[in-house]
């Protein structure tokens, strides 16, 4: 086990670093429970309007807005929750992530609930939105101009800083405490995160922590099997995750959002930057394809996908990537990845069929709402042999079956209903 240290914080700098990053999770939940009032406000007025559920998906609309705007740079005089400039409201409207969190909440409040809404009502609730972003980006600049600058000014560090910063092992887990900020996670990913790729800091492992939350208890941690990746590592020569964290990864290496937080823990950056990145053009195998359920980072990521495979078929270099995607037929993804050349055998997953798992804290969670869909890809599809191309197809339906097995199992084990 590698062992838990006792000190995190050493200097006023690391405080310094530590304090950027604990603003961020507290004005992203500021703007999850400022939008959450809004919904409140609507469903007054609205008989038998499911709040609830509203708030439910609500969630998840701000996660996904907040991944595609997080800003991951590594500039450390940046006084912005992100990439873009979020200060006047004609530019904010004309955001394209913006405007598809705009469509997602007309949707989920007006068409499905108050389907007799007037177009004054929208527009108000677009403004209302709207201020919510900017008031809390203000809020987070306020944060760095104000506070982060007092801290900077400090001689030493508080005299409790090693109560309030800690990581205490306990029986079943890991327990990280940053304030009032706190994160469990299994011992395993605890090692695996220090022992993956290089030796980390304390403070650079406590960091990473903090950026992570502004995705707390979201499905965006959730992914897919629970030993599936290992599986499909070991019969495909896989050691390529095209989609992670440093909470979720399995494999050698992967892609994720922070490349500043994450870099040292084994994460290649973006992945619409692969193409440009050595390590990864050099020293991935093959790959998995688990991309995020935003529909245009799917959309994008199908197409940027065929580029990479469309690379390797240049050098004549044997490139495998197993995908899976949510079923969703008209979205633009699914027609790219059905109708690509590289497209050895796909096939449906049902719901039931298949497991999720949070493994950061080897939490299993039945899939009971989604279907999915499955895809082998290869950059040398056109000139497999028919040995090859059989063998191929053999793996991809002893990873169906590996599937419905860690499925069956659960439902044994936990008899409970799937919905």
């Amino acid at each position: 086990m590698v062992k838990i240290p006792t000190k995190i914080v050493n200097t006023v700098e690391e405080y310094v670093i530590l304090e950027k990053e604990y603003g961020m999770p507290i004005y992203h939940n500021k703007i999850l429970d400022d939008t959450r009032k809004l919904i409140l406000s609507k469903g007054r007025k609205v008989p038998h309007l499911r709040v609830n559920k509203i708030i439910y998906e609500s969630k998840n609309i701000i996660e996904r807005l907040v991944l595609s705007l997080l800003d991951s740079s590594s500039d450390k005089q940046k006084k912005s929750l992100y990439k873009v400039q979020l200060t006047d409201k004609n530019d904010i409207y004309h955001n394209e992530f913006i405007r598809k969190a705009l469509e997602e909440y007309h949707q989920l409040i007006f068409d499905k609930h108050i389907p007799n809404h007037t177009q004054s009502a929208v527009s108000k609730f677009n403004d209302e939105f709207i201020d919510i972003i900017i008031n809390n980006n203000k809020a987070y600049t306020n944060y760095i101009t104000n506070y982060i600058e007092s801290v900077t000014k400090l001689k030493e560090l508080p005299k409790n800083i090693d109560d309030i910063i800690k990581i205490i092992e306990m029986d079943t887990k890991i327990r990280v405490i940053y304030k009032d900020y706190t994160k469990d996670i299994s011992h395993s990913r605890y090692k695996l995160i220090h022992t993956n790729h290089k030796s980390i800091t304390p403070v650079a492992f406590m960091r990473m922590i903090l950026r992570y939350g502004l995705t707390k208890d979201s499905g965006q941690q959730w992914s897919l099997g629970l030993n599936l990746y290992h599986y499909i590592a070991k019969i495909l020569n896989v050691n390529t995750e095209m989609f992670g964290s440093p909470l979720n990864f399995l494999l050698k290496y992967f892609c994720s959002l922070n490349t500043d937080t994450d870099a040292d823990m084994g994460s290649l950056g973006n992945y619409f930057e692969l193409l440009k990145n050595k390590t990864f053009l050099e020293n991935s195998t093959n790959g998995l394809y688990c991309p995020p359920y935003v529909e245009k980072l799917m959309d994008d990521g199908s197409l940027y996908l065929n580029d990479i495979l469309s690379k390797f078929e240049s050098e004549q270099k044997a490139y495998v990537v197993v995908c899976f995607v949510p079923e969703w037929t008209d979205a633009d993804y699914m027609n790219t990845m059905k109708n690509s050349k590289y497209n050895v055998i796909d096939k449906k997953l049902l719901r039931g069929e298949y497991i999720h798992s949070k493994k950061s804290i080897g939490k299993k969670m039945l899939v009971t709402t989604l279907d999915s869909h499955c895809f082998l890809m290869h950059s040398l599809n056109k000139d497999l042999s028919k040995k090859d191309r059989e063998e191929l197809e053999d793996k991809f339906r002893k990873i169906v079956r590996f599937l419905r097995r860690e499925a069956d199992d659960m439902k044994r084990k936990t008899k409970k209903r799937i919905y």
